[in-house]
């Protein structure tokens, strides 16, 4: 049987790591962008990537066969209401959040299998309307993204399945920024980032098109 390959933005660290993990325990072969390496595996193959740099991407994906899964996980986090953010800000949050998303999904068309699995992976934070204001708007361009990607032909024609995750609050480096350690030590509700990708992960393979947070990630 031919070996499954998947690619993980952001897979060195937090969620993507941990997706990145559950996809070599099931037999995939993982290529994981992102801007430094953290551990050695096999089967995993670290691309060091700026998801928001197309020439870096099209040179990862020349390095790719072909593709299974998807994973649009790379993203950061700077908090603060919609209007008071910097311009530094905005086009930080959207080179990353958005245009990464894009560039990735856009080299990797022609890459993708038959019934292959893009995923997209938002914040509840994209139908907020406060604090941290453009990071929410970032998250919500990144899921009308996948809306539109659900309609490209080459995704019609090979039926490939688009999905999104759109994820409350869990720990993990990202989620800190913007806190000191008391008020991040203070914050409730925190899922463990292993108990939100096995729901993510779950997500991938199922008849589900979303996963929802809501007090909690909905099964």
């Amino acid at each position: 049987m031919k070996q499954r390959m998947a690619v993980v933005t952001g897979g060195e660290q937090g969620l993507g790591f941990a997706l990145s993990e559950l996809l070599l325990s099931e037999g995939f072969k993982v290529f994981s962008f992102d801007l430094k390496k953290s551990s050695s595996r096999d089967n995993k193959f670290f691309l060091k990537v700026d998801v928001s740099d197309e020439k870096q991407v099209i040179g990862a994906f020349k390095k790719i066969s072909s593709v299974d899964v998807l994973i649009n996980n790379a993203g950061i986090m700077r908090r603060s209401s919609t209007f008071n953010s910097s311009v530094k800000d905005f086009d930080l949050l959207f080179d990353v959040n958005v245009k990464g998303a894009w560039l990735v999904t856009k080299h990797a068309l022609h890459k993708l299998n038959k019934n292959a699995r893009v995923l997209m992976i938002s914040s509840r934070h994209s139908s907020l309307p406060n604090n941290p204001g453009l990071y929410g708007l970032s998250k919500k361009t990144l899921e009308l993204l996948g809306e539109l990607l659900e309609k490209e032909p080459l995704v019609l024609k090979n039926n490939v399945v688009v999905k999104t995750a759109i994820l409350g609050p869990f720990k993990t480096k990202l989620s800190m920024v913007g806190y000191t350690k008391d008020e991040y030590a203070s914050r409730k509700n925190l899922l463990d980032k292993e108990v939100v990708a096995e729901k993510v992960f779950r997500l991938i393979f199922s008849k589900k098109k979303k996963l929802v947070y809501k007090n909690g990630l909905k099964k």
